[in-house]
Order: structure tokens, then sequence, then C-alpha cells
């Protein structure tokens, strides 16, 4: 039913009508996932604020509600966009989503968009409960079913991992650390104990394990590791598992590894965030090229810079309340005051700009049909063909590029261009096990060899 609803709106491969709306949705980039969760964020952000600042609730307050209702909408298109489009390939019908969890980055994205849920229904959670609205077991229904397709995609990505055998980047975070979720959530809507503390153990054991590693690579090979806005998402892990042990500990005032653990936890949030900046100064020229036209990427340096403010706010006020001078209070306070004006000018920045790039990725967005990763794909399965696919890959990754489009066919090109060039990475790690996708020198032979005709479109 589902397709044939799809195939009369004309939302398939070959779609001659072009306002067709459900056509269009599937250009929605699937970072789109992560501007639902930073609107959560900074929702959560402000709430956090209007308890610190009392006095300035009245403009607080119905900033979060619009937040929160934008988030609520941006959620509900993207799990449209994600579980009702199809298309007809091999003699049958199949979800647009069968095609998208074959790359990695997507299934980032994906998780993302599924913990943003997770947190929004927290928080619905909490008001229906305080208001009596008996919404409750649906709301919990939602997150429960939300954290069992994320463990299942955290899965799918381990595996993806293990099979294509690449060195660790910044976007495997909200793939593998985003299983911590159910620790932050866990005690707002009564989880089982045991199962809260699982959760927060599989999010350290991911960050401890895979967070010193990329965190090397980022900052030794700015070249060849994320040379685009998903660096920011370094600086991601460590804030969302320290709000994970603040939401887990058994009494507010008694820290989950103790004062020691406390200050340790403070100390690597600083240093964290000082060195994504660090590493996004070495990409400056990079980063600043796709600033306008905007790349979707960019969403990737809004949930990270929240968490780290909330993280800030947090500790700013538990060392004030000790009523202390030590070093950790001055640090703190002036460390919050830092990253909170940060924090909310960036964050509305990107978010303005996002909204200003919509209509472009929607409807004027030649010569490819989708920014997001859409229905065009690179398989690590087909053979290598003979040693012209790097010039090929490369200028197809600049053309989209000078379209506005740095879209994620162009990171999966990138990164199969270097697998194809280099043998060894600098670092020394192994980059041939995922093979490049077979292209030849033409375009028209590319569509070829991936099942399209030469005079269709090059959906990214």
């Amino acid at each position: 039913m589902a397709s044939a609803f799809v195939a009369r709106a004309g939302c398939l491969k070959g779609c001659c009508r072009p306002r067709c709306c459900l056509c269009k949705l599937g250009h929605l980039p699937v970072q789109s996932g992560g501007i639902a969760l930073n609107l959560v964020a900074t929702a959560g952000l402000l709430d956090t604020l209007s308890n610190t600042h009392p006095q300035h609730r009245w403009l607080l307050q119905p900033v979060h509600s619009v937040l929160m209702s934008e988030s609520l909408l941006l959620q509900t298109i993207c799990l449209v966009r994600m579980l009702c489009l199809f298309e007809f390939a091999h003699g049958m019908w199949r979800s647009t989503l069968l095609y998208e969890i074959s790359s990695r980055r997507v299934i980032s994205s994906h998780s993302a968009l599924l913990f943003s849920i997770q947190l929004l229904g927290s928080q619905l959670y909490r008001y229906s409960e305080a208001h009596e609205y008996g919404l409750g077991g649906l709301i919990c229904g939602v997150i429960y079913a939300s954290v069992a397709m994320n463990c299942g995609l955290n899965l799918l990505f381990l595996v993806l991992c293990l099979l294509r055998r690449q060195p660790v980047e910044p976007f495997w975070f909200p793939a593998t650390v985003s299983v911590a979720g159910l620790a932050v959530i866990g005690k707002v809507i009564g989880a089982p104990t045991w199962l809260t503390y699982a959760s927060l153990g599989a999010g350290c054991v991911f960050t401890a394990v895979l967070w010193p590693l990329c965190a090397y690579r980022v900052l030794w090979y700015s070249r060849v590791v994320a040379p685009d806005p998903s660096v920011f998402i370094l600086m991601a892990p460590i804030p969302f598992v320290t709000i994970a042990m603040f939401a887990c500990r058994p009494h507010p005032n008694e820290p989950l590894l103790g004062p020691v653990g406390k200050n340790i936890f403070f100390v690597l949030n600083t240093v964290n965030v000082i060195l994504a900046f660090v590493c996004a100064f070495q990409r400056r020229s990079a980063l600043r090229r796709t600033l306008w036209p905007m790349s979707p990427l960019w969403a990737s340096i809004t949930f990270p810079l929240a968490s780290n403010c909330s993280v800030a706010i947090f500790y700013a006020n538990e060392y004030s309340a000790q009523r202390t001078d030590s070093w950790a209070t001055i640090a703190s306070t002036y460390w919050a005051r830092v990253l909170i004006p940060l924090t909310l000018v960036i964050i509305p920045v990107v978010d303005l700009l996002w909204m200003v790039h919509l209509p472009n990725w929607f409807c004027f967005n030649p010569p490819t049909r989708s920014p997001s990763i859409g229905r065009f794909y690179v398989s690590s399965d087909v053979p290598r063909d003979d040693g012209r696919s790097s010039d090929v890959a490369s200028s197809l990754a600049m053309e989209n590029c000078r379209t506005g489009v740095l879209s994620q066919i162009c990171v999966e090109l990138q990164e199969n261009v270097h697998a194809s060039s280099n043998t060894r990475h600098p670092g020394g790690d192994d980059m041939t096990a995922e093979r490049p996708i077979a292209l030849s020198t033409s375009r028209d032979n590319l569509l070829e060899q991936t099942g399209r005709s030469p005079g269709s479109d090059l959906e990214v």
C-alpha cells in the first residue's frame, strides 16, 4: 500500500511532476536530524539558563517553546522522509532507507535524529505528567521504540566498520556514543536502573576507546581526516557522557565518580572544546569555502556546542553551590561566561543559514537532485577499475561543491579516492579494505557502471 501511494504521488525515479512535494522531500539533507537534535538541546540549554537566572525566564521560556515545536516539526518531516520514500529497482519496490543505511555517515545522521526524538520525548513526558494529560504511556512507547531502532543502527554501524576496516573519524561518534542516550533520559521516564547504567557504561566504553584515537588522527592529519565541518563532532562525546553521568547520579549533591572524578571530567571537557577549535583552525581554509553556499555538514557544530555549554553551566552551578573560592569555582564560572555567548551566537547563525538554504536544496539545485545522500550511493562491493578513477571522482566532487552542495556523495568519493591512490595511510592505517567505486573517465560511464542510464540525472 505504501509503495502504491508513493507511486501515485510521483515520488520515484523518473517522476515528471516538477512540484511533487514528497519527491522534493527526498532532497532534504540527512543532516537535518542533527538540526532537530540541536533545537532540542538548545531548548534544554535555555531551560537551564532560566532556572539559573529566574529574572530572565519571561524571555527564555517562549523561545524554549518555539524551539521545541520546531524540533517536533522537523523530526516529523525527517521521519516521513526516512520511512515513506520508496524506489523501484531490480524489479521490486525498496525503501530508500535500505539504500541509505549502506553509508556509515547516513547512519550517524539517523542516530542523531533518533536521539533527538528521545530527548524531546523525555521533555514532553515530564510536561505531560506535570499536567496529568495521560499521554505518558504513549510517549514512553515512542521513546523505547527509538532507543531500539538506534541500537539496531549502532550494531549495523559497527558491522560496517569491521567489514571496511577504516580508521576512526569524528562522524563515528553519533552512531556509537548515542547508545548512552537512555542514561540521559532514564530517570525522567522511569527506565530500569540496570538498563540506564548499562547504557551509560556502553557510552563510556565507546568514548574511552574511540575519542583518543580520533583526536590524534584529527590533530595530526588535518588534510585527510575530516577536512570539513564534521570535525566539530570531535567535541561531542565527552560532554555527552558527562551529562549522562550527571543524570545518573543517585543524589543531586553526590557526583557519580566522586569529587576527583568530577574535577577530571571538567578538565576533559575544557580541553575537548579547545582541541576541537584548534583542529578547526587547522582547516580554516576548507571550512571557509563551505560557509557560502552552506554545506549541510555545518549541522555538526550545533549539538556539540550546546552540550558543552550545558556542561559548563552544570559545573559552574555545582562549584558555586559549594561556596568556596577554589580554582575549580573560578575556572568553571569564567568558562561558562565564555561558552554561553559563543553558543548563543553560533547556533542561531547556523540555524538561520540552514533555513536560508532550504529553498535552494529543495527547488533550485541543479545539476544534482539532492544535497543529501539521496539515491546515488558509493558501493564498496564494485571491483576496482584501472588507475584512472581518482581524477573522475575528484572532478565530480568539486563539481558538486561548486554548485553549493558539499554532500555525502562528495565525502564518500573523496574517501574512496584516497583509498585508491594511497595503499597506506600517512598514519600507518590500512586504507585498502574499503574498495572504491569503479569509475571511468566520463560521467556517463560512471552512471552506467552504477546502474544508471547515461541520460539520467546524478542523484547525490
